[in-house]
């Protein structure tokens, strides 16, 4: 379907969510194209996929001075003209019901995170409104101290010394419905929690794509580096990702864009 909007204040109008959010937009592909007098499309992407969530988009366009001719050229880019030129008309949704989404559905993208300070957290739920994602927090069932020295020079460093597999909080009954993998988490000790580990290996991630996304104190990336070697040998038959190391939203978010999103 084609989304057609203005931009009112840097986003999409209310009352476009609204119509969005009645429908299940799961394995639909959204093309979002607005007006707006300066603002460009890119600002209202991310209140839009809030409201498709489990849609996949293609690349919008924001037409200011845009010609005609500008515009069949963007649709062309996209595969949505035929050899005239005319775009493919959509049949228009019949309103429905919202199904209550089924467990056993491939396809689905879980975003996991382990945060202890509250910044992959905010990374991670960054993305889980970029994506519409599903999420879960690795947690360790017997937590932490919120002392940062209890925490860091006791428990963290001696499970990282040990290669220990902390038992963790509530962990899902299975991963089977997910295709993709987004795995948030500082870097502990040169490498990653050892919760990731107990997480990753609880589960058979054969066929699963796993995209890494951290950050440290340090930004030493050599630590990133350890810390997707223990992801892989964690994840055994997965496909893991390279990654992404940043604090930077804007470089994860086009790293989400451009990878996992793909």
């Amino acid at each position: 379907m084609t989304e057609e909007y203005p931009i009112w204040w840097h986003s999409t109008p209310r009352v476009v969510n609204t119509f969005l959010e009645k429908y299940n937009m799961r394995g639909k592909t959204v093309i979002p194209f607005c007006t707006s007098g300066g603002s460009d499309i890119s600002e209202s992407l991310s209140d839009l996929r809030k409201s498709c969530k489990g849609a996949k988009f293609k690349t919008g366009y924001t037409a200011g001075t845009g010609s005609t001719a500008e515009i069949r050229s963007w649709l062309r880019t996209i595969g949505e003209t035929g050899s005239t030129g005319q775009t493919n008309p959509t049949p228009a949704p019949e309103p429905q019901p919202t199904p209550t989404p089924d467990p056993s559905d491939e396809g689905k993208i879980l975003v996991a995170y382990f945060s202890w300070s509250g910044t992959s957290e905010r990374i991670a739920q960054n993305i889980i409104n970029q994506t519409g994602a599903d999420a879960f927090r690795i947690e360790r069932e017997t937590p932490y101290s919120t002392d940062y020295n209890e925490t860091a020079y006791g428990g963290a460093k001696t499970e990282a010394d040990t290669n220990a597999r902390p038992p963790i909080k509530a962990p899902l009954a299975s991963v089977a419905q997910y295709e993709k993998i987004v795995l948030c988490y500082p870097i502990w000790w040169h490498t990653a929690p050892m919760t990731v580990g107990t997480f990753l290996e609880r589960y058979d991630l054969s066929g699963k794509q796993i995209y890494p996304v951290s950050q440290s104190a340090s930004m030493d990336r050599s630590q990133y580096t350890q810390s997707v070697a223990f992801i892989r040998a964690c994840a055994a038959g997965a496909a893991v990702d390279s990654g992404i190391f940043s604090k930077d939203n804007g470089a994860i978010q086009a790293y989400i864009e451009n990878t996992v999103l793909k």
